[in-house]
């Protein structure tokens, strides 16, 4: 796992300010290390955990510079008692359960998911204590929950809601160009139609336009034909009189009165 990996370099990184011992110190602690990733892998397998273990040697710490002093100052041509004696933790054959024994204390930091709950913390502690060989009262043993869970699903929900944005934003766009091929398509079918009606109508217009034309040359032509016509002329006399025509039918109607009262 990549907590795992993460926990490993942040070891690595932590003792390179060790003293000149520190590669026998790094072997303990890997060996705590191991231990302690071998019970957090059986208890808890699907869980994601992160081990930083530390060893308290009892010598005092040399920093990198006063390592670059000491190697430049000069060792005078003299034998001191001392000289003869090899540190244990500078030697390299000096088996890994002998430097254990000398350790003073072991300090294991352990990191896990929120998820778990307070007696499975306890349950881990206790399994550390049997299986490392630690000494409660020396050594140090500090669980720490981190909110990694959370954050994994946090990040599976900005995956899956970013999958359906462009999900969304794809269906939409695929639905603009489909809408707009299908209006295309539609106003190149309809163009032909259309414009058949146009030319249709314009014909009728041009017919009944032509028609209209010739009925009103036809109503002209019978005009000027009627204007043309001789009208009869009757010349009335002017001596007549209509007092005495009208005297005359009323004497004709009285003589023949007879006839029109016989049946």
């Amino acid at each position: 796992m990549k907590v795992k990996y993460i926990s490993a370099i942040l070891c690595t990184v932590s003792l390179l300010g060790f003293e000149a011992f520190a590669n026998r110190a790094v072997e303990v602690e890997e060996f705590y290390q191991t231990k302690v990733n071998e019970v957090l892998e059986t208890r808890f397998p699907q869980t994601p955990f992160s081990v930083f273990v530390s060893v308290d040697t009892g010598r005092p710490a040399t920093s990198r510079r006063d390592m670059r002093a000491e190697e430049k100052t000069t060792q005078l041509p003299y034998w001191y008692e001392n000289e003869g004696e090899t540190d244990p933790w500078e030697r390299m054959d000096v088996p890994l359960g002998t430097l254990i024994k000398q350790v003073r204390s072991v300090s294991v930091n352990v990191k896990v998911d929120a998820s778990l709950s307070d007696g499975e913390l306890d349950e881990l502690k206790d399994n550390l204590v049997k299986h490392l060989k630690l000494d409660p009262v020396v050594d140090r043993i500090e669980i720490t929950r981190m909110n990694w869970s959370d954050q994994e699903r946090f990040r599976d929900f900005k995956w899956v809601g970013g999958a359906l944005a462009f999900s969304l934003l794809l269906l939409i766009g695929m639905t603009w160009l489909m809408s707009r091929l299908a209006i295309n398509k539609l106003i190149s079918g309809l163009s032909k139609p259309i414009s058949d009606i146009g030319s249709s109508t314009q014909k009728f217009a041009d017919k009944a336009l032509n028609m209209a034309t010739d009925m009103g040359n036809a109503s002209r032509v019978n005009e000027r034909k009627l204007s043309t016509v001789e009208k009869p002329n009757i010349d009335l006399p002017t001596d007549i009189n209509l007092v005495e025509i009208r005297d005359a039918a009323l004497e004709l109607l009285d003589r023949n009165r007879h006839l029109f009262e016989s049946p």
